[in-house]
């Protein structure tokens, strides 16, 4: 592949592209390196329902688990149908005081005639003293406190009993007392009241406990928004308060809270994630499924809060439920300790931004990179190309003033783009060089195999740092914003194939002719419009569109399903390996690239376009690892690490499985 000096400026700039790019990916990894701590917390309502229906309680298993792995344990707000249910507390309507229908025993010892009551208000009665002025200070703005006789007090809700049941009326100390006293870290876990902005009781808790965790419960956080989640944010500063947030609801855009996204970015992005199984669907899984969510989720997502609640078998009793749920919440701990984890409340990566010159270069990067795809495949003269060049450079610098945001993704896509799409260029010239060229031997198979798989891997590595360093601003990392365009980039790779195949061997698909130099890459798409199509053809074509297909499905959030034995494999490699390699990788793309150097050594043009297919599906697994924003940097690049290393010893015993029999074959067609 020839290319003339107008190229040694467009490869310059691509140059100075990578450089300016690891100089932002340090600063991610600087940043990423700060989230080594874990926190293990046990959600308190699972495991109060689940002890409570053995005769427990709550902390008679949470007190066990903090013995086996355990670190805190989350503390949710109490609402008023939590006190009812205890008994502390009596409900009624104001229609009840205004028909005179309250039982004697509070109309006696209670004066309402005082007050203004409407109908559809919710009076609470209770002898608690403490809970009542906990129930006023906490619930909405206009709530009264009535002292009545007996030790009876009355609390006047302005709120519809069927809606003030979920409202919070504060924490339970006594609970929070218990559980540090056994040496866990508590997560707060406070409720929204619509109508109540006064944030100082959430406030004085965190401070009176010395809490540094808080996760929110409910569809909104605490206050009323703008100027209180302000106060709230510095409040949370100041303290070193994390914000834990939901990740996989937050990820599939089931469940979003208002005022979180106000919050983050108020904290300076101090948040961390958190893993949870909604209960329903903790159900179906068995325990080592369930543990290997956990496990998973802490690599491969970058989270540091692991949500757990109860592994329940309804047909054992609480010793045996307990027995599991100990040994699973040890393993992780053990697990994660053997591999240099931390256990505490997690420390937050600071802030990362990205500046608008850094976006800027790399975009130039890409963009000199696609200047040079366009320059070999159409042959277009020096002065064509730098004007290409020039133009798309204006765009570029025009759609980061535009947006800052959306040229981020789009760079970002676009890096993806263009370095798969290279990929099989770079395969068709270099095994154009072996065909026909040389007898084959096993030793020639095995070198130029090696040597295409590290080519095809650093040229890869380039795609990456682009998406990695473009990508790594704070609300990327966090899996608050994400990077679009999976489909496309595990799709147009094998668009490119095929014009790459056309540009670099023909369309001629008979073996024994040693492809030209290079090829009119519009005349033989003609040529190849115009070949007749057997039935073979459509076969095949029908196969490999039902393995893009299923290829495809795999590669996002959401598919075809995976067999068991495959779980139990990528299981045992995740808990003996730093990070696990990609079977796309190390099953499909290194063992692609040899068998493409096998099939251009014998001569078989069809067979250089299935395996190199392959080869591709590899080096795209590659870039889409980096896109994976919530699982780290240098993870990424150790699972990229252990991929070639895996793939090239599984391609070198593939070779030696069916290089004779292969040989024999092709000896006895000549």
């Amino acid at each position: 592949m020839k290319i003339k000096p107008v190229s040694k400026f467009l490869i310059a700039v691509i140059i100075v592209s990578i450089i300016i790019s690891l100089f932002q990916i340090g600063i991610r990894i600087s940043a990423e390196k700060k989230e080594n701590t874990v926190d293990i917390a046990a959600d308190y309502y699972t495991f109060k329902t689940f002890a409570n229906a053995y005769g427990k309680t709550a902390y008679d298993a949470i007190n066990e688990l903090s013995k086996n792995g355990i670190v805190s344990v989350a503390v949710p707000e109490q609402c008023i149908q939590d006190v009812i249910d205890n008994g502390e507390v009596s409900q009624y309507s104001g229609g009840n005081i205004l028909s005179g229908t309250l039982p004697q025993s509070i109309s006696d010892n209670i004066n309402f005639q005082n007050y203004s009551i409407k109908p559809f208000y919710t009076v609470l009665i209770t002898k608690n003293s403490e809970l009542a002025e906990r129930m006023k200070e906490n619930l909405p703005d206009g709530t009264k406190l009535i002292r009545g006789k007996d030790d009876t007090y009355a609390v006047i809700v302005p709120s519809d009993p069927t809606d003030a049941v979920n409202l919070g009326i504060g924490f339970d100390e006594n609970i929070i007392e218990k559980f540090r006293n056994i040496g866990l870290n508590i997560v707060l876990r406070p409720r929204y009241t619509p109508g109540k902005s006064d944030l100082q009781y959430l406030e004085g808790i965190i401070n009176k406990y010395d809490i540094h965790s808080v996760m929110f419960f409910g569809n909104a956080i605490c206050g009323d928004g703008g100027a209180e989640t302000k106060a709230l944010a510095n409040f949370f500063r100041k303290n070193s308060v994390v914000t834990y947030i939901i990740e996989l609801p937050i990820q599939k855009g089931i469940y979003s809270q208002e005022g979180l996204p106000q919050l983050i970015k108020e904290t300076g992005y101090y948040v961390t994630r958190v893993y949870s199984i909604y209960p329903a669907e903790q159900l179906k899984l068995t325990p080592p499924e369930i543990f290997n969510r956990w496990f998973r989720s802490i690599s491969d997502r970058n989270i540091r809060v692991i949500y757990i609640k109860p592994i329940i078998d309804t047909g054992k009793t609480y010793q045996e439920n307990m027995y599991v749920n100990d040994y699973y919440a040890n393993k992780l701990h053990t697990l994660w300790k053997e591999k240099g984890m931390l256990f505490g409340v997690p420390k937050p990566m600071p802030e990362v931004n990205i500046h608008i010159s850094i976006i800027f270069f790399i975009l130039l990067g890409i963009i000199a990179l696609f200047t040079i795809y366009m320059y070999i495949l159409f042959d277009i003269d020096q002065r064509s190309t730098i004007i290409l060049f020039i133009i798309l450079s204006l765009l570029g610098a025009a759609l980061i003033f535009f947006s800052k945001n959306i040229t981020e993704k789009i760079a970002a896509l676009s890096a993806a783009v263009i370095v798969t799409g290279m990929i099989s260029l770079f395969i068709f010239e270099y095994v154009k060089k072996l065909y026909q060229r040389g007898k084959v031997t096993l030793i020639k198979t095995i070198k130029h195999g090696l040597m295409l798989s590290i080519i095809l891997f650093g040229f890869s590595l380039i795609g990456a740092l682009w998406i990695g360093a473009l990508l790594s601003p704070s609300p990327y990392l966090l899996n608050l914003d994400m990077f679009r365009g999976v489909k496309i980039l595990y799709l147009s790779p094998f668009i490119f194939l095929i014009v790459n195949y056309l540009y670099v061997f023909g369309a001629n698909f008979n073996n024994k002719e040693t492809p030209k130099d290079k090829y009119n890459l519009i005349t033989e798409t003609k040529h190849a419009w115009n070949i007749t199509v057997k039935w073979g053809h459509i076969i095949i074509l029908i196969t490999l569109a039902g393995v893009l297909l299923v290829y495809i499905l795999r590669s996002g959030n959401t598919g075809v399903s995976i067999s068991s034995l495959e779980l139990k494999f990528r299981a045992f490699l995740e808990h003996h390996i730093v990070a696990r390699p990609r079977f796309k990788e190390f099953l499909i793309g290194y063992p692609g690239v040899f068998l493409t150097i096998l099939a251009a050594y014998l001569m078989r043009k069809k067979w250089v376009i299935i395996f190199s297919a392959f080869a591709v599906m590899g080096s795209v697994s590659i870039v889409d690892t980096f896109s994976h924003l919530r699982e780290t940097f240098l993870v990424s690049l150790y699972r990229s690490l252990w991929g070639i290393g895996i793939g090239i010893i599984a391609s070198i015993l593939i070779i030696l499985v069916i290089y004779l029999p292969v040989l024999h074959q092709f000896k006895n067609e000549k």
